[in-house]
């Protein structure tokens, strides 16, 4: 009896050891798997790839906001899809085009012929390297040569004409004469070449006409400079302006009017002028301000203008009827903003900004941003934020422009041409 007693008690406690060493066992493995899922969970979604951007192949922690934050983030697979580099080139300027090609086909009847009309769009820019155009349609094929002459030291550019002619500035081997070429690229099958002519030396300033078709340069003469509209087909010119004064730049604001502004700097007083095409009036508008730069609405009712206060390049926005200033609280230069029609501007606004002589100090690149793209609606009076862009690489735009929902930028810090999608 006392035999079977033992065997009994000997046998609970063997079940109660295995089961127990079970038990641990599943304890410790769930554990361990539980904080491996956990930690697994968090490196995907607190990290994020460079690779799609092309610039950086390692990753970077995004820090997310705590529970009781109130801003709105932007979250990184958003930023990924909406933030697009459309060339690993260096780029000096770009342009749009949109054209209509008739193909064979049997959809459309015109002129008794049967032909399917094909709209493309898209853009041309140049490469600063090399002055070569190269155009794109759609960000995931391949960026196509247009021009065959190349243009070493290419300084600035502009794209005209639909797509079809090119302004280039660039020095000559001195280093300090400015040679401005006007050129179209002839028919044919891509690349083409580019053919045109010369403008006199050392152009002050070139800038195209809002269709661009036309480009107003300024011009030295002995008793200072002259102003010059010509237009790209048919080369007709007209001179509605001249000055004694050098140092200026233009902005073609819309067909009657052309903005005309000293070259900022911040330690110097800017004015800004209203030059009308119709009668050669020139009138000013804004001035004196320190380190003055304007960006005039399409039908000339406001001026958007940064001028430097304390240190700091501040925003604001000038009503031409009323003759008031308004400020926008924002700290950026209105070289990084642009119109989208008369009520909407975009804006590339530096998330910190150190105190300096501005715009100086940025146009030499002694200093650069990492930006944020920010809304005005002057109807609405509001200000709202469209992208935080900063645990992106570094991106500091110029060049902003907006076209059918996107906002095209070249990002200064290395030259290259991106885009934003905003819808």
């Amino acid at each position: 009896m006392s035999n079977r007693k033992f065997i009994i008690i000997f046998s609970l406690v063997g079940i109660f050891l295995i089961g127990s060493l079970v038990y641990v066992g599943i304890d410790l493995f769930g554990n361990k798997t539980q904080k491996t899922t956990k930690q697994t969970t968090t490196a995907k979604k607190n990290t994020f790839s460079f690779l799609d951007f092309g610039k950086k192949t390692n990753t970077t922690v995004i820090e997310q906001p705590e529970a009781t934050d109130t801003i709105e983030v932007t979250q990184p697979e958003t930023t990924t899809k909406k933030l697009i580099r459309l060339s690993s080139r260096r780029v000096s300027s770009y342009g749009f085009f949109e054209k209509e090609s008739g193909v064979p086909g049997t959809q459309t009847t015109i002129s008794g012929q049967n032909s399917i009309f094909i709209k493309s769009t898209g853009v041309n820019f140049t490469d600063k390297e090399t002055g070569l155009i190269y155009q794109l349609i759609d960000e995931a094929t391949e960026n196509s040569r247009l021009s065959n002459n190349t243009t070493p030291l290419l300084g600035k550019s502009l794209i005209g004409n639909n797509g079809d002619s090119v302004v280039y500035q660039y020095t000559e081997k001195d280093s300090e004469t400015i040679d401005t070429y006007v050129g179209k690229l002839d028919g044919g099958i891509a690349p083409f070449n580019v053919r045109g002519f010369f403008l006199p030396k050392n152009i002050i300033d070139v800038t195209l006409s809002p269709k661009k078709d036309q480009f107003f340069s300024i011009i030295p003469t002995p008793n200072g400079v002259i102003g010059l509209t010509q237009n790209f087909v048919t080369n007709r010119k007209t001179q509605p302006w001249s000055s004694v004064f050098s140092e200026w730049v233009a902005d073609w604001s819309n067909d009657r009017v052309i903005t005309i502004t000293t070259k900022a700097s911040g330690d110097s007083d800017g004015y800004s002028y209203f030059l009308n095409l119709s009668d050669s009036r020139f009138t000013k508008v804004i001035g004196p301000e320190k380190g003055l730069i304007t960006k005039t609405s399409p039908d000339t009712k406001n001026i958007l203008y940064s001028k430097t206060e304390n240190g700091q390049p501040k925003l604001y926005l000038f009503n031409t009827s009323s003759k008031t200033s308004k400020s926008l609280d924002f700290s950026t230069l209105a070289d990084k903003c642009t119109w989208a029609d008369n009520s909407i501007i975009y804006c590339a606004v530096p998330n910190i900004i150190e105190s300096g002589v501005y715009p100086d100090t940025w146009y030499r690149g002694e200093v650069s941003f990492q930006d944020s793209f920010w809304k005005i609606d002057i109807n609405q009076d509001s200000i709202s934020n469209v992208a935080t862009l900063s645990d992106i690489d570094n991106i500091d735009a110029e060049q902003l422009s907006y076209n059918n929902g996107e906002l095209y930028f070249i990002n200064k810090n290395t030259e290259n041409l991106w885009k934003y999608i905003l819808q």
